[in-house]
């Protein structure tokens, strides 16, 4: 396990108890957009870390999820395992925060993030945050969809509707007053309706209807055509013969993992597989490590590596493998291929990634090895 893997860990035990304590602000005139974090980190051997690393922040919806509402990355200092963060001083949280739970996470370097992640929790004071107790000192008051209802000098520019109050009762009737002149005389009235309809004169005779002339006869129907006879069905054609049972496919896996080791002399890096196949079966093996040398010179260089695999004796080589890799000091990469073993003979059989280097490559993680065995 790498030095930067076991900061991670230390540091997520520590976290979870530095949010309770230093998560929020208080507010007075106007709100910090920045929340600080604090804690302590040690590494593997409980000594505490004095180096500067890079540290990713990370908000969540939920303990398992996947995407983060809000992410920050820090080049954060540690003295004697101390450090503080101002979270949201490169990117501001908007609306991160809305009453909901939220969960921190917290990775450093290139290492996965660490778990489990640590829930947010509310400061005292902020647990009064939905309602106002005491003395209040806004600059002006507004309400959503309402708009300014108070102005910074202290007055109502609101609806004035909100101002009056209720209508009171209505007052008793007072006395009736002397009765006023006549009117002139109105406009004349509208036309009365029209008289009813004197009574209908007598109807005419209708006229004689004409005679209908005869229908013609209608011609006799031919003689429907007789139907053909059907013909006997042929006799079945003999079955087909069975074809061949296809392949089977895969037949037996096996993986590993372990650290790695690079030699001057063309050897196993690290994690071999042992698996046994029959005559003619083939093995698909795919290997991956990660890399690196802590020497102080310009970087590690001259790296081959191939897939091997062996029968209780020296190495055989499968594909053209990769020559001449490097990297840079103090830093790891994952270097990975794969490879086919076609149609060997039955026996046990031990794969593996493999290689040399006159190089220093002493900065080295895990390996990883899988082996399919299959008919094909």
């Amino acid at each position: 396990m790498s030095r930067s893997t076991r900061w991670v860990r230390r540091l997520g035990a520590l976290t979870a108890t530095a949010t309770l304590l230093c998560w929020g602000a208080v507010a007075v005139a106007q709100v910090p957009p920045t929340i600080t974090h604090q804690g302590r980190l040690y590494d593997a051997d409980d000594n505490p870390i004095d180096d500067t690393l890079e540290v990713t922040f990370a908000i969540y919806d939920a303990a398992n999820a996947t995407v983060p509402l809000w992410t920050e990355v820090h080049d954060v200092t540690f003295e004697e395992g101390y450090f503080s963060v101002p979270l949201g001083a490169l990117g501001p949280f908007e609306d991160t925060f809305d009453g909901e739970t939220r969960y921190l996470g917290i990775a450093v370097g290139a290492d996965p993030e660490m778990t489990p992640r640590a829930l947010i929790g509310s400061v005292p004071y902020a647990l009064v945050a939905s309602d106002a107790i005491g003395e209040i000192h806004p600059l002006s008051v507004s309400i959503e969809g309402a708009g300014l209802v108070i102005d910074e000098d202290g007055q109502w520019v609101g609806d004035p509707s909100g101002l009056e109050g209720p209508q009171g009762p209505a007052g008793a009737q007072g006395p009736a007053g002397a009765q006023g002149p006549a009117g002139a005389q109105g406009p004349a009235g509208a036309q009365g309706n029209a008289g009813p309809a004197g009574a209908a004169g007598p109807q005419g005779s209708p006229g004689a209807a004409g005679a209908q002339g005869p229908q013609g006869n209608v011609g006799p129907t031919g003689p429907q055509g007789s139907q053909g006879v059907a013909g006997p069905a042929g006799s079945q054609g003999p079955a087909g013969s069975a074809g061949a049972q296809g392949p089977s496919g895969v037949v037996a896996t096996a993986t590993a993992s372990g650290s790695n080791t690079v030699t001057t002399a063309l050897a196993y890096f690290g994690p071999t597989v042992s698996v046994t196949v029959a005559a003619g079966q083939s093995v698909h093996v795919t290997a991956n490590g990660s890399f690196g040398s802590s020497i102080a010179i310009a970087s590690a260089s001259g790296l081959s590596m191939y897939i091997c695999r062996s029968q209780g004796g020296a190495l055989t080589t499968g594909g053209g493998g990769i020559f001449g890799l490097t990297n840079l000091t103090n830093q790891r990469n994952v270097f990975g291929l794969s490879h086919v073993f076609l149609a060997l003979t039955a026996g046990t059989y031990t794969f593996g990634q493999c290689g040399s280097s006159s190089s220093v490559w002493n900065n080295n993680e895990w390996g990883y090895v899988t082996a399919i065995v299959s008919t094909q």
